[in-house]
């Protein structure tokens, strides 16, 4: 009867025992032993992720490439731009392609550009062909005294390499086509080619550049030392007779433009 009694008690206390040692789910991640991130912040943190990189926008950049669009097979080739062309770009290339080296006198065609502008003659002078150079200061050197003053700004740019060029038949040709627009800083460059005896570049006859710088000196000056000059010979006496005369008188020097000459106020 006694036995009988004792185990109800006995379950009891078992069951109660059982229950005061289990852990209910939510006690228990509150304690910090589940470290799994709920479902919801999981979901924010990829989120914003997506939001920090967006689709297309990686944080490192591709570079991107210099190289040019080529044409693909079967398309035209991407047009070149032509080089501009001058008021009588025809004249200028048929007088150019007239020279013949083993012939001196085609380049006496030169002269049917005496009509031309500055604007054909300027690009020439760009050129590395020294048969373009040529022509350029050649025919500046004779149409820059009717040229414009804006033209007059661009032919000095233009000759401006030449003024202290080593060739001295380039240099006479600059130097004088500053004096015929009035530029009196072409005289004493005129004056320092009288020590030159090198030969006139397609001159004919062919005469040393002392000679042409003597010559055009007494042109636009009208002073005249008697200067005389052959190869290897220099008339020193009348050279320094022309550098006295420009120390002298270079602050007084000034263009007349009735007269076409330097003169001496």
């Amino acid at each position: 009867m006694n036995d009988y009694k004792a185990i109800p008690f006995f379950l009891v206390f078992i069951l109660l025992f059982a229950g005061c040692t289990s852990e209910s789910p939510g006690e228990g991640a509150s304690a910090g032993q589940n470290t799994t991130e709920p479902a919801g912040d999981s979901t924010l943190q990829e989120n914003q992720s997506q939001e920090l990189f967006p689709e297309g926008n990686e944080s490192q950049q591709i570079p991107e490439s210099n190289e040019t669009e080529e044409a693909g097979p079967g398309e035209p080739p991407p047009e070149e731009a032509e080089p501009a062309q001058t008021p009588n770009q025809e004249l200028v290339d048929s007088v150019l392609s007239s020279y013949d080296e083993n012939d001196s006198s085609s380049f006496s065609n030169v002269n049917q550009l005496l009509g031309t502008t500055p604007a054909d003659m300027l690009p020439l002078l760009e050129s590395n062909d020294s048969y373009h150079q040529w022509t350029g200061l050649y025919i500046l050197s004779n149409i820059a005294y009717n040229a414009t003053p804006e033209e007059q700004e661009e032919i000095k740019q233009g000759i401006s390499p030449f003024l202290e060029g080593n060739l001295s038949s380039f240099r006479l040709m600059a130097a004088v086509t500053l004096v015929t627009m009035g530029d009196k800083e072409g005289i004493p460059m005129l004056i320092d080619l009288l020590g030159s005896d090198e030969q006139m570049f397609l001159w004919e006859p062919p005469m040393p550049v002392c000679a042409y710088a003597n010559e055009f000196l007494v042109r636009y000056t009208e002073k005249d030392f008697e200067y005389s000059c052959a190869p290897g010979q220099f008339d020193a006496e009348a050279r320094q007779q022309w550098e006295a005369w420009w120390n002298e008188n270079s602050q007084q020097v000034t263009w007349d433009p009735v007269s076409e000459k330097m003169v001496v106020e």
